[in-house]
């Protein structure tokens, strides 16, 4: 990980670049087998790659006048394919067709994932923001603030388990469509006697 900052009295900016290798990490995923119960695939050995670049600023052109932003580019990857024995929800081994089988005998069924490659999801790999809050009036602000969300992938989805035994070959998921929300707040901060005190409000998207 690499970053470099700058700092001053109109203008702070961070930029960071990072690369991040998760190892040998354990994966559990539902299964939605052939019997009526629901089973699950505890995987082992599932490594993935997180790399990017981020940049945030915080700028004050005027007095009153703060404007803040960011945006971050991600690239996140499974980088291999993994193999895992098949479980029932109450953690017994189990065969192809959820029936209880010896640990890690000849029936107990282990499956093979092919996700090298795959992206990982359940999170935007591509973000962005940009927020301007004013003052007002002494001590009363206000605030909008618009957040974009990009390249979100859905979790793969193991739908069945294969009765010939074959590897499990995964395409890209699902991309979420992007879409863009804006938040509004107020603040306005005041005395109580000789107490500092403050009234925030909120309108989120």
């Amino acid at each position: 990980e690499f970053g470099y900052g700058f700092s001053s009295s109109l203008f702070t900016a961070n930029l960071n670049l990072y690369r991040t290798v998760w190892m040998d990490k354990t994966l559990v995923r539902a299964v939605n087998a052939t019997s009526p119960e629901s089973l699950v695939a505890n995987m082992e050995g599932v490594n993935a790659l997180h790399q990017g670049v981020e940049f945030d600023f915080v700028a004050k052109p005027l007095r009153g006048l703060e404007i803040n932003g960011m945006v971050s580019i991600g690239d996140w990857n499974w980088q291999n394919d993994v193999s895992g024995y098949l479980y029932n929800r109450e953690g017994q081994p189990v065969n192809k067709d959820g029936v209880v089988v010896d640990m890690q005998s000849a029936d107990h069924y282990k499956m093979n994932v092919n996700i090298g490659g795959i992206h990982v999801g359940n999170s935007a790999q591509t973000t962005a923001a940009l927020g301007v809050r004013y003052e007002i009036l002494k001590g009363f602000k206000i605030g909008l603030e618009g957040n974009y969300f990009g390249r979100n992938y859905a979790y793969f989805n193991i739908s069945s388990v294969s009765s010939s035994l074959n590897d499990l070959d995964f395409a890209q998921p699902w991309q979420i469509p992007d879409a863009t929300v804006f938040d509004f707040n107020a603040s306005y901060r005041f005395k109580v006697g000789t107490f500092d005190a403050s009234l925030i409000g909120n309108i989120q998207n």
